[in-house]
């Protein structure tokens, strides 16, 4: 097993990155709605929910109160989450160049230009 100070870039890139993902833009009170967060797993971030949730929302034939009201939230939220989006894409970039560190969150990074495309054009 390897002691601490034999590999401390390792463990600096451990913590950059866990600071990364804890300080999202995207994971702010803003976007929590406790409805849209209790269907997904602990820690998801808001954004994403928000996205599934009016996928969901948008494809049903018979929308309920609570489609029509988060289709309605997320068209006032728009501009919040688009900004969010972009500053949190161009943070992973930045730490993708940094640490080298690609593999890992290139499908996040994936996940949030598809997220910042639909509500850019939604």
């Amino acid at each position: 097993m390897l002691k601490y100070n034999q590999q401390p870039r390792h463990y600096e890139i451990d913590r950059q990155y866990k600071f990364l993902i804890n300080s999202f833009r995207t994971n702010t009170f803003i976007f929590k709605y406790p409805y849209t967060l209790t269907n997904y797993r602990r820690g998801i971030n808001p954004v994403c929910a928000l996205y599934e949730e009016l996928q969901a929302s948008l494809l049903r034939y018979n929308r309920t109160k609570f489609d029509v009201w988060l289709i309605e939230k997320c068209k006032e939220l728009k501009s919040d989450i688009v900004t969010a989006l972009e500053h949190d894409c161009i943070r992973i970039k930045l730490f993708m160049l940094r640490y080298e560190f690609s593999k890992p969150l290139e499908s996040l990074l994936n996940k949030f230009v598809s997220y910042l495309t639909f509500f850019k054009f939604f």
